[in-house]
């Protein structure tokens, strides 16, 4: 794993090149769309509601409306959570989105995080992060 995310993201797609069920999308977080990440996921986990609906979802949509450094501060924050896990090695980012979680590569940080989509279903991400400030 490396902090250039275009590395990460070539490898993330040889180990899954032929298996459909594995959706795998580039995005780009902040205001002003500066920051680039990459989600892969099942397909079937993320069946009926889709991802948008999510709490990955609600999640992303969040950072895709806040300023830069605000996107930086936020991921600084939950790298500290217990429930997203960090990801040292492409592989293990691969293997790990097999439990059915969401995997999150963001330009310039050395690990993928794995996001648990179960969430905290009766509390907003504002509250959440504010909560483990």
């Amino acid at each position: 794993m490396t902090t250039n995310i275009d590395e990460n993201i070539k490898s993330f797609r040889q180990i899954y090149s032929d298996c459909s069920d594995i959706k795998m999308q580039e995005m780009y977080l902040g205001r002003d769309a500066s920051i680039k990440c990459f989600v892969a996921y099942i397909e079937v986990t993320c069946a009926g509601s889709g991802i948008n609906n999510s709490a990955f979802g609600r999640f992303t949509s969040y950072l895709e409306g806040i300023d830069r450094d605000q996107v930086k501060e936020v991921l600084d924050k939950i790298a500290a959570l217990s429930e997203f896990a960090h990801l040292h090695t492409v592989n293990e980012a691969a293997q790990m989105m097999l439990t059915g979680d969401v995997i999150f590569f963001v330009d310039g940080y050395p690990d993928a995080f794995k996001l648990p989509d179960k969430g905290y279903p009766a509390m907003s991400i504002r509250r959440l992060i504010r909560k483990r400030s």
